[in-house]
């Protein structure tokens, strides 16, 4: 009798995570395949729902409901199938995935026609957005888990972050709303708004009850800032989440979602931002006190250089020229007038020095001589008398309507006779002198 030959039948499978091939000669491994496979497709039907309207999303939650269950199926009954994709990690991932999904579809059909603007409403729409972030944190907690952290797309990862972050806003804005816009008033049923209230929070901080919250005006009110605060803080976080991932930030849809919401919850803290802060006052009052130029004396920096209106680039003076004075009977035949430079105001031609000696008549100038002294000693004289001090004139010249000034070098002249020797000096010699003043 011949024995038949039996050929073995290998089920093969790609891993959707990895992209590793799967291979077993058991036709448990293609059931599984088929079950995963089913529970894709309910996820894909569920994101190409309409949900903009009432029925897409029921048809929806529906969808993420369905592939949760067909994914619980399966890991419950093929607990040993070698595929990465229908490991135990990765299917309670993917679970929790898509009963998240399916709570944010829900919460989009609660808030589909518009959140009614009353205490209770506020409230419940507050619990239901927390209740969504809370279990995409779940998500992200098990997405992070070590056998299937590596594999875990990226996107994915970070898209429940922002979700997580963006739904927490919203939680703390609607409540924020409850407690600044909704104050207790007469005609509302304080026992009901006690309960919506107390269940918003795990605890309430000891001294302080619900309904001390509701009537205390005060109190609501920066309790509701401090949410508007958390809220504002929480969609920043969800912008620069999405700002880390290249294909978040590509998704239009999304980013114009998070700055819409963002700017709603800043313009909301805007309007409460004014701080109730003391009273000011105070006793002693800042006043400018002006710097008392006028009374501080100054020396010019540029005094040693001479007046500006003397020795500027508008004045032209002509090559220097030597003249001698001679005192006679003690008089040069001018009177010198102010400061350094000098001037000459008067020429006396019926002085003995006038006619022979005196530089009016000698240099044949005319009577409006700018004198420039380079040496002045501390001799106290009149500036009207008569030069008769010793004086170390360097030039003089006179100014006509073209602003032409002739210079005229002079040596020393002294109260008696001249001397010889200092008659005709250079006036470069003068210079050299640390005494030089102009």
């Amino acid at each position: 009798m011949n024995l038949l030959k039996i050929n073995w039948l290998n089920f093969a499978l790609y891993d959707s995570f990895t992209g590793v091939p799967v291979s077993q000669p058991n036709i448990y491994l293609e059931k599984a395949s088929i079950l995963f496979n089913i529970g894709a497709l309910y996820t894909q039907i569920g994101t190409r729902c309409n949900r903009q309207t009432k029925s897409g999303l029921e048809e929806a939650v529906n969808m993420f409901q369905k592939a949760a269950g067909v994914l619980t199926y399966l890991k419950e009954t093929f607990t040993y199938t070698p595929s990465y994709d229908m490991s135990p990690a990765m299917l309670g991932a993917l679970i929790k995935m898509l009963l998240a999904e399916a709570h944010e579809c829900h919460f989009e059909q609660t808030i589909l026609s518009g959140v009614q603007n009353e205490f209770c409403t506020l409230a419940k729409v507050a619990q239901e957005a927390a209740k969504v972030s809370e279990i995409h944190l779940h998500v992200y907690n098990a997405m992070n888990q070590a056998p299937i952290k590596e594999n875990m797309p990226y996107s994915w990862s970070v898209m429940v972050q922002v979700k997580a972050e963006h739904y927490k806003a919203l939680a703390h804005y609607f409540v924020a709303i409850v407690l600044i816009e909704h104050q207790l008033g007469p005609h509302d049923d304080e026992d009901k708004q006690e309960k919506a209230l107390s269940q918003l929070y795990d605890h309430i901080p000891e001294g302080l009850t619900a309904m001390n919250i509701l009537k205390d005006k005060q109190q609501r009110t920066q309790l509701g800032k401090a949410h508007l605060s958390k809220a504002l803080a929480c969609h920043e976080e969800a912008l620069r989440l999405s700002s880390l991932c290249s294909q978040l930030k590509q998704i239009d849809v999304l980013q114009d979602i998070l700055a819409a919401f963002h700017k709603r919850a800043l313009l909301k803290f805007t309007q409460h931002q004014k701080e109730d802060d003391f009273m000011s006052k105070a006793e002693f009052k800042a006043e400018i006190i002006l710097p008392p130029l006028s009374r501080v004396k100054v020396i010019d920096l540029f005094q040693r250089l001479g007046p500006l209106s003397v020795f500027s680039a508008k004045q032209r003076w002509t090559a220097p020229r030597k003249v001698c004075l001679t005192l006679e009977d003690g008089d040069l035949g001018f009177v010198l007038k102010g400061d350094c430079p000098v001037q000459i105001t008067s020429l006396d031609p019926l002085c003995p020095a006038a006619h022979n000696k005196s530089a009016t008549y000698s240099a044949g100038m005319q009577k409006t001589y700018s004198l420039v002294c380079l040496d002045m000693h501390d001799d106290k004289i009149a500036k009207t008398q008569k030069a008769t001090k010793k004086l170390s004139f360097l030039s003089w010249g006179f100014r006509n309507q073209q602003k032409a000034s002739s210079t005229l070098c002079l040596p020393t002249a002294s109260a008696g006779k001249p001397d010889s020797s200092k008659l005709f000096l250079s006036p470069y010699n003068t210079l050299a002198s640390d005494s030089a003043m102009y």
